[in-house]
């Protein structure tokens, strides 16, 4: 009726006392199978894990996602390669060549330097020849 693995916990019975675990099939103080069959239930062979215990199936969880993890990542890295392979070959085609845009940028720069030399002097023949 609704119970999940977040429901397992320990009766409120038993928490507020102790002593009525049963850790004896005999009585108190007769022996301990109860306590001796719970510490090896984890060992423990399962019908339903086809002979396998709790403790093999952890191993088994664990070794999986462990796996899986390792996978992802490969496959990540992958991706990221090839997203940065993809960018190398699309700057190419687009032929923007950082150095090459550095070379011109400096040379329109000096046609702009040239240029204003020239306005500058032409503009001081002019005032010269005004001024005669």
């Amino acid at each position: 009726s609704g119970s999940s693995a977040s429901d397992i916990g320990v009766s409120s019975v038993l928490r507020k006392d102790p002593s009525k675990f049963a850790a004896s099939r005999g009585g108190i103080g007769a022996d301990t199978e109860t306590a001796v069959a719970l510490a090896g239930l984890l060992d423990q062979p399962l019908p339903s894990l086809g002979g396998g215990s709790l403790s093999g199936l952890y191993d088994r969880l664990a070794s999986d996602v462990t796996q899986g993890a390792a996978a992802s990542r490969a496959v990540a890295e992958g991706f990221r390669v090839f997203q940065k392979t993809l960018e190398g070959q699309q700057l190419s085609v687009s032929g923007v060549n950082i150095d090459e845009e550095a070379i011109k940028m400096i040379m329109y720069q000096r046609a702009f330097q040239a240029s204003a030399r020239f306005v500058s002097t032409i503009s001081d023949l002019l005032n010269v020849l005004v001024n005669l």
